[in-house]
């Protein structure tokens, strides 16, 4: 299970909203990878079936999404590995 506290102006955490939270919520289950931006203020997650999700602010960089996308939302499918940014 992918878990997250922290800032969340973004949707960042996936959560449904942009509060920050104090203490550790749920995110999604079957996670397998993870890469946050280098701004921290989205996330992509990939799940064992090779689903990559993303999450947060400034997605529609990466896929028609509205910003910010505040849960956790598919963004491809069939895919082994996930970077993002400078961030390998």
């Amino acid at each position: 299970t992918l878990w997250g506290t922290g800032e969340n102006s973004s949707g960042q955490l996936g959560l449904g909203d942009t509060a920050t939270r104090t203490s550790l919520h749920p995110i999604a289950t079957r996670v397998v990878q993870i890469a946050p931006q280098p701004d921290n203020n989205s996330i992509l997650f990939l799940t064992d079936d090779g689903t990559l999700w993303a999450a947060g602010g400034t997605l529609d960089r990466l896929a028609p999404l509205p910003d910010p996308t505040t849960s956790p939302t598919p963004i491809a499918t069939g895919v082994a590995q996930v970077s993002y940014g400078n961030l390998f």
